[in-house]
């Protein structure tokens, strides 16, 4: 079995029960969600192994920024997450090819 992402949830330990009981309703109003972590452990591989000019050709971000996103350096917008996640579906058949 190999894991591909995890996904971050906690829960207020003090309000679960409450949940059983019915006194609260909405399970939302316990858990929190920390997000998952298919950005640094998916994503940036598969960013890196396609090469910067390449990803920067097919997504029209700034060297400098895929550079930063590459190396978590910088933490991406959502819209950006996207076209970079676009270009690398796109581009998913040659990566690691010469840019």
């Amino acid at each position: 079995m190999h894991v591909g992402a995890v996904h971050l949830v906690g829960k207020e330990g003090n309000r679960i029960d409450g949940v059983a009981t019915g006194e609260v309703l909405d399970p939302d109003e316990v858990l929190t969600d920390y997000g998952d972590d298919a950005w640094e452990n998916v994503v940036v591989p598969v960013a890196r192994a396609m090469r910067i000019r390449r990803l920067h050709r097919a997504t029209g971000l700034a060297l400098s920024q895929i550079s930063d996103l590459v190396h978590l350096r910088a933490s991406p917008h959502p819209s950006t997450r996207a076209r970079v996640k676009e270009a690398l579906t796109m581009g998913a058949e040659g990566v690691g090819g010469r840019a």
